[in-house]
Order: structure tokens, then C-alpha cells, then sequence
């Protein structure tokens, strides 16, 4: 019992961790771009295929320019008909902040935003989802590996 008790705890801290750290670094993106931002628009350059269970999704890798330099920005995987209106689209921008234009998010997912994310906001979340991770987590590997088990 108490081999799957530090399991699940180690879970969690792992995961909380993981996930706001992850948050927070949107977050701090965000707010940089907010107090400087500049746009750029991008051309699609290919579009990625990812199939999983027969399942496919489609992520499209775009480049722009700023200052005379390239850059790369992919998006995140999408269903297929969405990824065609996208790519078909000519006036699709990032946004990035003045000093940073190789850190960039979509324009239109930098438009909405939850402007009002807090830290006891991302907290909660990551609390509540790395609780559920962990506990599926902790979950498979008792089940697979019976040496948690003991106590």
C-alpha cells in the first residue's frame, strides 16, 4: 500500500508540475506578445498527416518573414476540413512580440485567448487534471507491475 501511495504521489507532483509549467509558459508568451505585438503573415509550406485507429489529423507547417529572416511555426493537429479551410486561406497571421518573433501563436488564437487566466486559475486545473492523470497513472502500473502492490 504504501509503495502505490508514493506512486501516485510521485504521479501527481509529476504531473502538476509538467502541466503548469507548460501553462505558465503560455501564459508568459501571451503577455509578451500583449505588450508588443507585431503580425506577420504566413505561407503554407506542407501539411503534416497523423493517423492513429484509422483516425486521421493534419497539422500545417507555415513559414513567414520578419526583418528579412525566416521563420517556421506549425500548428497544432486538426481534423481534415478544417486543415483545408486553413491552408486555402491567404490572410492566416501569427502574432509574436517585437523582440521575440520566432515565438509566435496564431493570430486568431492569440485574439481569443482567456485574457482573465490566473495563477490560482492554472492551479486548479493542473491540480485537478494531474489528480486524474496519476490516478490512471498509478492505476495501469499496480495493475501491470505487482511489486506496487506489496506492501
Amino acid at each position: 500500500m504504501k509503495r502505490s501511495l508514493s506512486l501516485f504521489v510521485a504521479l501527481f507532483v509529476l504531473a502538476f508540475a509538467v502541466i503548469t509549467a507548460v501553462e505558465f509558459n503560455k501564459i508568459k508568451l501571451n503577455e509578451a506578445i500583449e505588450k508588443a505585438p507585431a503580425y506577420a503573415t504566413v505561407t503554407a509550406d506542407d501539411m503534416t498527416q497523423k493517423t492513429k485507429r484509422g483516425h486521421s489529423t493534419y497539422r500545417i507547417n507555415y513559414s513567414y518573414q520578419v526583418a528579412g529572416t525566416s521563420y517556421k511555426f506549425a500548428t497544432e493537429f486538426m481534423e481534415e476540413d478544417k486543415a483545408k479551410a486553413m491552408i486555402s486561406d491567404p490572410s492566416v497571421q501569427v502574432a509574436y512580440a517585437v523582440g521575440a518573433p520566432a515565438d509566435a501563436v496564431l493570430k486568431s488564437t492569440f485574439d481569443s485567448r482567456d485574457r482573465d487566466t490566473s495563477f490560482a486559475h492554472v492551479a486548479v486545473m493542473a491540480a485537478g487534471l494531474g489528480l486524474f492523470l496519476s490516478l490512471i497513472g498509478t492505476a495501469v502500473l499496480v495493475f501491470k507491475f505487482p511489486w506496487f502492490r506489496q506492501a
